[in-house]
């Protein structure tokens, strides 16, 4: 419904955009029904869905969003570290990222992982 889901296996990172339709019923919508993604399990897998509250913050020392790519390359660089220290280096980041820059929308990040 709008997010996108980003999962990592084999340590290489793959990004399935979320369509632009509502979970509600919206009816001046043409499609009504989600597309469905199969993710084959051969490795352990890490899994994140997200708001876009954390890529569209401004900071940076230049007052700019800190955007799709860097977020990428945060999750390919902590992605095998464990869920917790990864939270941790996640907030450590934004908030260094803000400096002093005011949050200008949610920021929520949800991982998980799958073992084989």
């Amino acid at each position: 419904a709008n997010h996108s889901l980003i999962y990592i296996q084999n340590n290489e990172l793959h990004h399935i955009k979320g369509d632009k339709i509502t979970i509600g019923l919206d009816d001046h919508k043409r499609q009504r029904d989600f597309n469905k993604h199969l993710i084959k399990i051969s490795n352990d897998t890490a899994f994140y869905l997200f708001t876009d509250g954390f890529i569209d913050q401004f900071g940076g020392g230049h007052d700019k969003k800190f955007m799709i790519r860097n977020f990428r390359k945060l999750l390919s660089e902590i992605h095998l570290r464990k869920m917790d220290t990864q939270r941790i280096m996640m907030q450590e980041l934004i908030d260094d990222w803000m400096k002093n820059q005011e949050q200008i929308d949610d920021m929520l990040v949800f991982g998980f992982r799958i073992f084989e």
